[in-house]
């Protein structure tokens, strides 16, 4: 009798433990806490010094109490989330020459709820933290940086991508500096990393200062308008910035001295009478860039002016028209479109022109540097699409392949995503229409 008791009084038992574990597994709730702000601290003491020939100088990504650590990347140790990774993430050689600003690429991965709040969460519930969809500048702040973008990878992992300050430093001297006649022609080569491409030049007559250049583009003068008495002539050059922003940066080199030479009254007379000078000798050089009422021209070392050309000087590419002048701006040179720079460079790549984007062939060959038109773009691993007139498209677009087959796809408008937008849209649906993996509107 009493083993029947026994047993019926387990059964109530189990079947009482049984409906509490029920009722404890059906209210338990998955809670997230929202991360609303995003602040990456950095320690960069970052110089041109610091770009070897063996590469980039290592990142060391970390979590500090302070401001005072060892890491050039980190986040505070109070912060719901940390570092899982950092990495250079720069677009192209520029920004690593001095006043470029290299970009910098973090992982971040939430911290666990319960390790966060340092105790120990007694209730069924399970709390989680969560980075928000989208960041801006307003909420994602970098100290010593400039946000560019963040991208949500998942409700626990962010990838934030930012731009450091400018790197600074001093600019190489020019090398090889020499008189190339005794008639007065000036001349030096560039230093073959830290150049501007911009000189101060200075005249000497007997240890006299007799002529100053500023700023001067090119590499080589010709003095023979100041060759106007007898006497020795020298000339020192240095590097030095082409304008006032890179002066925050870069700053001026050593001068380098040219050896001297004797002019006398013959040298003086063959100059007066035509000798030393070419179709254009009144103190300006001969060879190389010009500048004339504000405008840039380029002669060819036999003194012929350059026109309807594209000429290439130190690895940039520029374009002369008929007068001989550099063009600046969007030019259609032979039936393609093309961007120069304010300095005359052609421009490769992204081009924001009056808030509107285009893109400049950045492959090698002959379209090098031309706007693309009906084409698509792979950038950051999306798909972006330029239209006929090379506007990058935004919302809907009937685009055919090249069978001539039309597809509707969409292209996410700015304000629809965080930072980066005009990417196609993909694996989703929008408005209603569902969109597959290739972007092409599914008709259903």
């Amino acid at each position: 009798m009493n083993k029947k008791i026994n047993i019926k009084i387990i059964a109530i038992l189990l079947s009482l433990f049984m409906v509490f574990s029920f009722d404890f597994v059906s209210n338990a709730r998955v809670i997230y806490k929202d991360i609303n702000s995003i602040s990456i601290r950095t320690n960069f003491n970052f110089d041109f010094d610091s770009i070897s020939e063996d590469g980039l100088p290592d990142i060391s990504p970390g979590t500090a109490d302070g401001e005072s650590n060892d890491y050039n990347v980190y986040v505070s140790s109070s912060a719901k989330y940390q570092i899982e990774s950092a990495e250079w993430y720069s677009q192209g050689d520029r920004d690593f020459e001095i006043g470029g600003s290299p970009r910098v690429v973090v992982y971040l991965t939430t911290k666990d709820y319960d390790e966060y709040n340092n105790y120990n969460n007694n209730s069924s519930n399970d709390y989680y933290y969560r980075f928000l969809s989208s960041y801006s500048s307003s909420n994602c702040y970098i100290s010593k940086g400039t946000f560019i973008s963040a991208q949500r990878l998942s409700t626990s992992n962010l990838k934030v991508v930012f731009a450091l300050r400018g790197i600074k430093g001093t600019y190489d001297a020019p090398q090889n500096v020499y008189w190339e006649d005794n008639r007065g022609t000036a001349r030096w080569e560039s230093p073959n990393v830290r150049d501007s491409g911009y000189y101060d030049i200075v005249l000497y007559r007997d240890s006299s200062v007799v002529a100053r250049v500023d700023r001067y583009r090119g590499n080589s003068y010709n003095f023979s308008g100041y060759f106007n008495k007898v006497g020795d002539y020298s000339f020192k050059v240095r590097t030095v910035p082409g304008s006032d922003a890179q002066s925050e940066y870069g700053k001026n080199s050593e001068y380098t001295e040219s050896g001297s030479i004797a002019v006398d009254d013959a040298t003086l007379s063959l100059i007066a009478h035509g000798g030393g000078a070419s179709s254009y000798n009144s103190g300006r050089q001969s060879v190389g860039w010009v500048q004339m009422n504000n405008t840039w021209y380029f002669y060819r070392p036999d003194g012929q002016m350059v026109k309807n050309n594209w000429i290439q000087w130190q690895n940039k590419w520029y374009y002369l028209d008929e007068r001989g002048e550099m063009k600046v701006g969007v030019q259609n040179i032979n039936n393609r479109y093309y961007y120069l720079g304010t300095d005359g460079t052609m421009v490769s790549g992204w081009v924001n022109i009056n808030d509107t984007y285009y893109y400049f062939d950045t492959q090698s060959g002959d379209n090098f540097g031309a706007m693309l038109s009906n084409s698509w773009v792979k950038y950051d691993n999306k798909y972006f699409y330029f239209d006929e007139s090379g506007v990058m498209v935004t919302g809907w677009k009937q685009i055919a392949d090249k069978n001539g087959n039309v597809s509707f796809y969409y292209f996410y408008p700015k304000g629809t995503t965080q930072g980066l937008y005009g990417f196609m849209a993909t694996n989703t649906t929008i408005n209603g229409f569902n969109i597959g993996s290739d972007g092409r509107w599914i008709q259903s």
